[in-house]
């Protein structure tokens, strides 16, 4: 009998349900399993970046011009890349921008209306490595001929670097003949007719 008595005893404590974990002990498991949370996806989250500044692209991936760059990958000269742009009614002298920069962080913003004829020459982007070759010491005569490379008017080198070269280039004479009808330059045109190449015309003018 008593081993009976025993016998039910404890069938009646397994019946028994398993004690609450009470307000506290809840409050453990919610924290440990935000943990586990965490965990599992990589741990505390920083806060994200304000969305709202579009970041530019560097020139090299910009999709107006980045065929462009990888037309120098295949190893075309920088001037049949640039003649590439002109045919596209590119500006070609975004070739001479740092390609790793965007180009509207290069180009000063343009002011529509009131009159502004651009930065200072010296400052001008189409102009400015020139000047810088300058400054590195090399003489005017060779930094004319790398813009005469370049396509450049080697004469701009003569104007006053620190206003813009639009406003230097203004003609007060809106009667004046055009270039090719010019005394003092007709007879270059005439060597042109003459089938004389350009090379030997600038040369020309360069004695002159």
């Amino acid at each position: 009998l008593a081993a009976a008595a025993a016998l039910k005893k404890q069938s009646a404590r397994s019946d028994e349900p398993a004690p609450s974990p009470g307000p506290m002990g809840i409050g453990a498991l919610a924290a440990a399993a935000a943990l586990k949370n965490q965990s599992k996806n990589g741990g505390i989250q920083k806060d994200s970046p304000i969305d709202g500044a579009v970041q530019e692209p560097a020139i090299r991936d910009d999709p107006r011009f980045s065929k462009y760059f990888r037309m120098l990958k295949m190893g075309l000269p920088i001037g049949a890349v640039k003649n590439a742009m002109q045919r596209d009614e590119q500006d070609d002298t975004i070739m001479d921008l740092d390609p790793d920069k965007s180009l509207e962080s290069q180009r000063p913003p343009q002011i529509k209306g009131g009159g502004d004829d651009g930065p200072p020459l010296n400052k001008d982007p189409v102009y400015e490595k020139y000047f810088r070759m300058l400054k590195m010491g090399l003489p005017m005569g060779a930094v004319k001929n790398a813009m005469q490379r370049d396509g450049q008017n080697p004469q701009i080198m003569d104007l006053d670097p620190n206003k813009p070269v639009a406003s230097q280039l203004k003609s007060d004479d809106d009667d004046a003949p055009p270039l090719k009808e010019d005394p003092t330059f007709a007879k270059y045109f005439k060597m042109l007719k003459m089938g004389l190449p350009m090379g030997a015309v600038k040369n020309a003018m360069q004695r002159d």
